[in-house]
Formats: C-alpha cells, sequence, structure tokens
C-alpha cells in the first residue's frame, strides 16, 4: 500500500469558501487566496511579453500533485508567451505582483483531452479533466518597445536644412 503524504491532499472544503471569479468566459476559475499589491509606478498586470518570475504546482481535482515548483529552492522564471498551458497563461495574465491563487483550468486549456501524462508512480494518465493550478506571482517585468531610428527622414531633414542654409547664404553674399 503507497503512502499518502497529508502535505499533498488539498481542502476542497477550504476551497469552497473563497470567491471565484470567471476569466472572461474562458472557463477557468480563479480563486484568490492572498492579494496582490499595486505599485503606482509599475504595470498593474503582466501582459504577453512579461517575464514572470512564479512559484506553482498542478494536481488533478482530487488532489494528486501532478508538478510542482512551490518546494523548490527556486521560483521558475518564464515569458507568459512561451508557456504552453493556455489556461494559465489567461490566469497569470489577470494577477497582480504579489498574488496568490487557485486556478482551475479546463481540459481544452491545459495539455487537451488527447495529452498522456506518465505520473511519478509509472503509471499513464489522459488528461481529460480539469486541473488545480496553484500560483503565486512573486514577480514580473515587461521589456520595454525597441523603437528603431530610421535614419532616412533624419538624412532628407539634413538635406533640407542644407538647402536652406545655402539659400539664404546666397541671398546675403
Amino acid at each position: 500500500m503507497k503512502e499518502v503524504r497529508e502535505d499533498l491532499v488539498i481542502d476542497l472544503a477550504f476551497l469552497a469558501h473563497i470567491p471565484q471569479e470567471s476569466l472572461a468566459e474562458t472557463g477557468v476559475l480563479k480563486q484568490v487566496v492572498q492579494q496582490g499589491e499595486l505599485d503606482e509606478h509599475e504595470e498593474d498586470y503582466p501582459v504577453q511579453e512579461s517575464r514572470v518570475k512564479i512559484q506553482y504546482e498542478s494536481r488533478l481535482l482530487c488532489g494528486r500533485l501532478l508538478d510542482s515548483f512551490k518546494y523548490y529552492s527556486y521560483p521558475v522564471n518564464f515569458v507568459i508567451s512561451d508557456i504552453q498551458l493556455a489556461g494559465v497563461r489567461l490566469g497569470l495574465k489577470s494577477m497582480k505582483r504579489g498574488e496568490e491563487a487557485y486556478l482551475t483550468v479546463p481540459s481544452q486549456l491545459h495539455y487537451g483531452p488527447d495529452y498522456q501524462m506518465v505520473l511519478s508512480d509509472g503509471s499513464q494518465m489522459r488528461m481529460d479533466a480539469p486541473l488545480l493550478y496553484r500560483v503565486k506571482l512573486l514577480d514580473f517585468s515587461t521589456p520595454r518597445p525597441n523603437y528603431y531610428l530610421s535614419t532616412t527622414p533624419l538624412a532628407l531633414f539634413w538635406k533640407y536644412l542644407a538647402r536652406l542654409k545655402a539659400q539664404g547664404n546666397a541671398l546675403y553674399l
């Protein structure tokens, strides 16, 4: 008989008391555990190009742990657009810095119903059920857009100024 770790079981009764918020009718449910903070001088929410620093764990709704970066000594960094799971991308873009939330993601927004996951005990499982992610957004940064200055308009401007200078000099000589 396998040993059951109590710290891997989610208290679903606790989750029932947290208000749920639907993310734009996508099917992703967000339950905030800890509110994030707003900074007056920074962006409020990450965007698709933001680099996020998170801790997370993913579980089946029955509480079985699938993946976890919460217990490692370092958080993970991702660019939101590089995250393959659409439901997690949607959830992260609705979170504030420091916020911790449960995201209930339907199967069409994570691996998909045809995906076979190999679990730690060697068994395989179809991923056609919703998954529960506990995500903490530790920090994020949004890169500033790169603006490239074309030299063509500048060269035309300098030619125009040189022509004006030559015309002005010709009048006073």
